[in-house]
């Protein structure tokens, strides 16, 4: 493709001096599927010749030979030799090669071919729609409807492109507000509902959808478009209660079914999607067996979604899309092969973005970045936008600590233009999660001012800020979208992470309890309530919320899972398998519930229970990566290490197609295991083949410390440094390997020379008069003790020190770690040390 040519407005018609080929006519008897069957380029300039004497359907078919094989800038040539330069050609080669590679010379086609009129201002608004250049998609719009305001087309063009793109809310009501005057058809209504949806403006859906009531066109385009607005805001039982209006006139739609399962799945309801699918089998069209395939994926019922696959096949429903969707559902860890398999199976007719989309969310879950990148890089190239694959691809690298993948993605997505909103809200992200909350405000602010924040952006943003323990930041920002009236659900619920993350628990509480009067609360306003009590160790309270939750039927998947940690943490294995149980009966046992009860069973030496549950996740092909990870580390905690080997087996080449955190599971059970020489041999692997990260390194340190290594542990040190992979437990156990070999000066020295970013602690919480509370709760002993000698000396009227320390790097047993912690203590005479009476957590440290 010659993607740079531009097109010389100079050669625009039969220019003076021309000598066009003599050319004999081609007989007008001749007929035209014939020659475009031949598909002769030289036949066809002939034909174009003879366009003023053909009816417009024949030259249509003239216009569709010129497609194959022939390039656009061939097109082009062809259609100015013979002096075809009226508005249909122009919208034809808009229209037709639509293609980013071709940008170039279309805007130059648009800008300088002349007899422009809607016709080609149409063709480019749904050019630049598709390939998200929506400065050209706005003249077009503003010229389209200077000429002729009441052209129902170009309003529905426009708002379909700007769904197509990153979704400017504001445009498109400028069009909406503009267009209903005329009369809007359903697809322009329905592309508002999603726009508006997708901005949080779900009182504008609504406002779309009394217009189709009052107009008569209440058609299924609206009602799709409805539905997907209600869920895109949380507004579950609204989009249930819409649905459910279909039902008490008697029959729903078949193209609005599987609505039902999106609305289940978002409900964290496998149970009742389950059962709706089967129910309406009869009426299945593959939208339904797609939907249903992509929720048995969500929940890791690879069985089910294998089920539903080749039911599909049987029925013959099994399109690209139910295709796609079950690759997507399998593309695990655990389950990747059977992606692959059936990815292979596609002939290339059958593929489409969609397809490509979803093996390249495979290959980044599964952590095969190399062929992801290949990939990725050829869908940039291939495809006109591809922007949502660049997003997808750069929180899944952000999600596994793989700093240069997000990276490498943004360099690509702002070489081959694919920078959506989304890719910037998930770097945003990336930014907090590395420590670098200056560019990620920065970032942020560019957002804001050039009006392309989108609701998730201000969401991210908040839990970005909190993150790098920017609470007041997060508080002046949610308190700035309150003002303006556009603080959503989501919003809410991101601030009232903010508050648990921060220990704000009554203010958390009194949120919540507000949300719930005022009716905005959701199943995650509950879940991150349930969170903030069990945060603040009020376990008894939250399993009073938990059964509530049960009973209003607003349970998760989370709900389960988190009830399942923290009776674990409690060491009350009989409350785990209850939960297990009810969340089995419920259809709400995903991974992350299973994986919850695999890593309890193992925390509380319960590994008896395990073999033969983990064997039935292995053979439903449900079993994903963490899945793996928890069996193997529950394995290595009740010392039986044959089972951890047996189980990284499953891995066919082992290291090779490893994951990272399978190698790294593997360590730590390694180094707990006391295998002093199979730890060192697989880092230095790992390194060698770059199958390390800043999890390996702080693993193989903290083996270093327990087993006496001195020159390994400097020269891992010294590694992350220097690739950046140290982050302040990186520094904490380098300490405690310091002040283990007795290098006291050497560790202060460390200390003092701390980078910035980790230069936080210890965190003032409270004060009051000369007492004050000091919150270091992850600190190593060693980094413990420095802070507070630090603070100290350099704080000589404090007598009262409230202690927060936490369980530390190294130590599970919290009382083990306080009396370790008083001795390490010792430096000073004049300080003693007693429990707060009403908290066990807190160490109060008074000056005699």
């Amino acid at each position: 493709m010659k993607c740079n040519s531009i097109f010389d407005i100079d050669s625009v018609g039969p220019a003076k001096g021309m000598d066009l080929p003599s050319l004999k006519l081609v007989s007008k008897s001749m007929n035209l599927d014939d020659i475009a069957t031949q598909n002769i380029p030289p036949l066809a300039e002939q034909l174009l010749q003879t366009k003023m004497t053909l009816p417009l359907g024949e030259q249509k078919k003239i216009y569709k030979i010129l497609r194959e094989p022939l390039e656009f800038q061939e097109a082009v040539d062809i259609l100015t030799k013979v002096g075809l330069t009226n508005h249909f050609v122009t919208g034809f080669l808009l229209n037709v090669f639509s293609d980013r590679r071709a940008w170039d010379v279309q805007r130059a086609v648009y800008e300088r071919f002349g007899f422009l009129n809607s016709h080609t201002h149409n063709a480019m608004i749904r050019l630049a729609g598709r390939i998200n250049k929506m400065d050209f998609a706005k003249r077009a719009f503003d010229a389209a409807i200077a000429e002729n305001p009441d052209n129902m087309t170009v309003y529905r063009n426009y708002i379909t492109a700007i769904r197509q793109s990153d979704g400017d809310f504001e445009e498109a009501k400028r069009a909406f507000d503009l267009g209903k005057e005329y009369g809007l058809d359903e697809y322009a209504l329905r592309n508002y509902m999603i726009v508006a949806g997708r901005a949080n403006r779900f009182e504008e859906a609504e406002k779309a959808l009394l217009i189709a009531e009052q107009n008569g066109i209440m058609g299924i385009k609206v009602a799709i478009g409805f539905l997907v607005a209600a869920i895109q805001v949380g507004k579950l039982d609204v989009a249930l209660q819409f649905y459910k209006s279909f039902e008490n006139q008697g029959q729903v739609p078949v193209e609005i079914r599987h609505f039902y399962i999106m609305i289940a799945r978002k409900l964290g309801r496998f149970d009742l999607a389950k059962q709706f699918f089967f129910n309406n089998l009869d009426y299945a069209m593959p939208r339904l067996f797609a939907e249903y395939i992509k929720t048995a994926g969500s929940f890791n019922r690879l069985d089910e979604a294998k089920r539903a696959l080749d039911l599909a096949i049987e029925r013959g429903k099994a399109n690209t899309r139910v295709l796609n969707s079950y690759i997507l559902a399998a593309g695990k860890p655990g389950s990747f092969a059977e992606a692959r398999r059936v990815f292979k199976s596609l002939t290339t007719e059958k593929r489409n973005i969609g397809t490509f989309e979803a093996n390249l969310c495979a290959l980044t879950r599964c952590g095969q970045f190399k062929e992801a990148r290949r990939l990725l890089k050829w869908m940039a190239v291939e495809f006109n936008c591809c922007a949502r694959s660049f997003s997808e691809y750069i929180d899944t690298a952000r999600k596994q600590n793989l700093p240069d993948e997000v990276n490498y993605a943004i360099r690509l997505a702002i070489e081959t233009d694919n920078v959506s909103i989304e890719v910037q809200n998930n770097y945003m992200l990336f930014l907090a999660d590395i420590g670098e909350f200056r560019k990620a405000k920065k970032l942020y602010t560019a957002l804001v001012d050039q009006s392309k924040a989108n609701i998730q952006t201000h969401k991210k943003y908040i839990v970005a800020a909190a993150k790098c323990g920017q609470f007041s930041e997060a508080k002046t920002v949610f308190q700035g979208l309150l003002t303006k009236g556009i603080a959503s659900t989501s919003i809410y619920n991101g601030y009232l992470r903010v508050l648990i993350k921060s220990n704000q628990w009554t203010i958390a509480e009194n949120l919540f309890r507000w949300m719930k009067e005022q009716g905005i609360a959701n199943s995650k306003t509950s879940d991150l309530y349930l969170g903030s009590l069990l945060n603040s160790g009020r376990v008894f309270n939250a399993e009073s919320h938990f059964w509530d939750m049960i009973e209003q039927n607003i349970d998760t998947c989370k709900t389960y899972r988190r009830m399942i940690t923290a009776f674990g943490k409690e060491g009350d294995f009989e409350k785990v398998q209850r939960v297990l149980s009810v969340a089995e009966e419920r259809g709400l046992a995903n991974n992350e519930v299973r994986n919850a009860f695999i890593k309890a069973a193992g925390d509380n030496g319960h590994f008896d229970t395990l073999p033969m549950f983990f064997e039935r996740m292995v053979e439903t092909g449900s079993a994903d990566i963490e899945s793996i990870n928890h069996y193997m580390a529950a394995a290595g905690k009740c010392n039986r290490f044959n089972k951890v080997e047996k189980t990284f087996d499953l891995f066919e080449n082992k290291g090779k197609s490893a994951p990272i955190s399978a190698l790294n599971t593997y360590l730590q059970a390694a180094k707990r295991n006391n295998k002093d020489e199979l730890v060192n041999a697989l880092f230095q692997w790992m390194k060698e083949n770059r199958r390390a990260n800043r999890e390996t390194g702080n693993l193989y340190l903290d083996a270093a410390l327990q087993f006496g290594w001195v020159q390994e542990a400097e020269s891992a040190f010294q590694w992350m440094v220097e690739n950046r992979l140290a982050n302040a437990f990186t520094y904490m156990i380098y300490l405690d390997i310091l002040y283990a070999q007795g290098k006291i000066d050497e560790a202060r020295l460390l200390f003092k020379e701390l980078p910035q970013h980790l230069r936080s602690f210890p965190p003032t919480v409270q004060m009051e008069s000369e007492k004050i509370a000091l919150d270091c709760r992850g600190f190593s002993l060693a980094a413990l003790r420095l802070a507070v000698f630090e603070f100290i000396e350099s704080n000589p009227l404090i007598d009262t020190i409230y202690l927060i320390p936490g369980q530390g790097c190294q130590e599970e047993n919290r009382d083990a770690f306080l009396n370790k912690f008083k001795e390490w203590m010792k430096f000073s005479s004049g300080w003693t040390f007693r429990q707060d009476p009403n908290n066990k957590d807190i160490l109060i440290m008074t000056k005699e």
